[in-house]
């Protein structure tokens, strides 16, 4: 995978998150991409719970 897949994977958790999703809302999509093949989203993951947590 590339760097900028990662960033991006990040970027689009970070947005869909303060967008208003839930936590819960936020690991369906972090597991839908995961079985899509897209495994660096899932780095992504510690980040959305850190901020659902804050």
């Amino acid at each position: 995978m590339k760097p900028t897949t990662s960033f991006a994977g990040l970027l689009a958790v970070s947005a869909l998150t303060l967008a208003g999703m839930t936590s819960a809302d936020a690991q369906q999509s972090v597991q839908s991409a995961r079985s899509a093949g897209q495994h660096d989203l899932y780095a992504g993951t510690a980040t959305v719970d850190l901020a659902q947590n804050s």
